[in-house]
């Protein structure tokens, strides 16, 4: 959007005048390739470099202000196309207990480490659906940070849809041969109706060896689409992509004890197209859970989690539930070598099991590998992809 694009420049702008103190700059070069076991096809992995400056506006010892410009650059093999855009771009104001930021940035509440269902600010780059990224999003965001209590607030006056999975990622519409099918989008335009706005207010006590504890609300519109589709005749459709408008109210905690161990949780209740939260129309609410631990033994950092999902069904048929669960083991046997494994458990009999390493060649230079595995029927959750199971690799390069 030109609105947007505008004051992006803008922000560029501010900070590029701003040559009082020096500037730190920072980057990263990534170059990898991936394939699939399964077939010849390879795997598309763009490289890309990523330049970050970052630096202070005020005098050294009262800075007044900071300001980060975060660029990417990348060229994927695949498409032979070179790409580049303006990600992290934002300026911040501190006043006292008070920061005030302007511009691209990326939000990250809640407590749980994988499944977080308060963490709603940002759309996601999907394209690979085990890898979600997120999305620098334009906004003004207010924080407060008070002895023992904290407000951030955020209004974002743009929408972005999340990047949809793409390749053999994508879920195809299922429609008989034969039919002629149109797609439209209906996108938010930009109204005051369609601003998205929240705050999560988070308080802290020093009982234990210390609590946590987190409440979310959020007012945004959906950033993957609801799918319609009308037969305009026998042999012709018209299938509409939806972005629905939603209410979301959540909470977070998490409380930590002697000898390391962390019990973190999160829930939010969603309702959809205005619907009344406590009688909420068929198929417009949503509700999410997660509980889970963070401990280390003999060097291991262990991580699982519970989760519980819960859609209001429609009127023809009953709601709809769902259960997983997430365990996460990583160590660090000594200075270069880093190992993980990652399993998902899904209760409908799928699974995804992750097995990750990343060694050290030099200061800043660093080799990661990792595999996907998918286990289950091909109406499961990640049965769906048991022939997408992936392997990758990454060279990665910061100064």
């Amino acid at each position: 959007m030109k609105i947007r694009s505008i004051a992006l420049a803008c922000l560029v702008i501010l900070a590029a005048l701003q040559t009082s103190l020096g500037q730190d700059f920072t980057g990263t070069l990534v170059s990898g390739f991936g394939f699939y076991p399964a077939s010849s096809e390879l795997s598309s992995k763009p490289s890309s470099f990523d330049g970050k400056i970052e630096g202070g506006i005020g005098s050294p010892e009262a800075e007044v202000a900071r300001y980060s410009i975060d660029i990417r650059a990348s060229f994927d093999p695949a498409t032979q196309e070179s790409t580049a855009e303006l990600r992290e771009a934002w300026v911040r104001v501190m006043a006292g207990a008070f920061d005030l930021s302007l511009g691209n940035q990326v939000v990250a509440w809640g407590a749980t480490d994988v499944f977080t269902p308060i963490d709603m600010v940002n759309s996601l780059d999907l394209s690979l659906p085990v890898d979600a990224q997120k999305i620098p999003e334009f906004m003004g965001r207010l924080v407060f940070n008070g002895p023992g209590l904290s407000v951030d607030m955020v209004a974002l006056p743009f929408w972005t849809a999340s990047t949809l999975p793409a390749g053999r990622w994508q879920t195809a519409m299922s429609l008989p041969a034969g039919i002629t099918n149109s797609v439209v989008t209906d996108s938010p335009a930009l109204t005051w109706d369609n601003l998205q706005y929240g705050a999560r207010l988070k308080a802290s006590w020093d009982a234990l060896q210390g609590i946590d504890l987190g409440f979310v609300f959020y007012r945004g519109r959906a950033t993957l689409p609801r799918l319609s589709t009308v037969f305009t005749s026998p042999s012709t459709a018209i299938t509409t992509k939806f972005y629905d408008p939603y209410y979301l109210a959540g909470l977070d905690g998490v409380i930590a004890f002697d000898g390391g161990l962390l019990l973190k949780g999160e829930a939010a209740y969603k309702v959809l197209n205005g619907a009344d939260w406590l009688d909420p129309s068929a198929e417009n609410a949503k509700a999410e859970a997660v509980g889970g631990w963070e401990y280390t033994i003999v060097g291991v950092k262990t991580t699982g989690e519970y989760v519980l999902d819960w859609t209001k069904g429609s009127s023809a048929s009953g709601d709809t539930w769902a259960q997983s669960l997430v365990f996460i083991a990583s160590t660090s046997p000594d200075s270069r070598w880093s190992l993980k494994a990652v399993g998902v458990y899904n209760f409908d009999g799928s699974a995804l099991l992750s097995p990750q390493l990343c060694y050290t060649i030099a200061d800043g230079l660093e080799l990661e590998a990792r595999y996907f595995a998918f286990l289950g029927d091909s109406g499961s959750v990640y049965g769906k992809w048991t022939g997408n199971d992936l392997a990758d690799m990454a060279l990665t390069l910061s100064f």
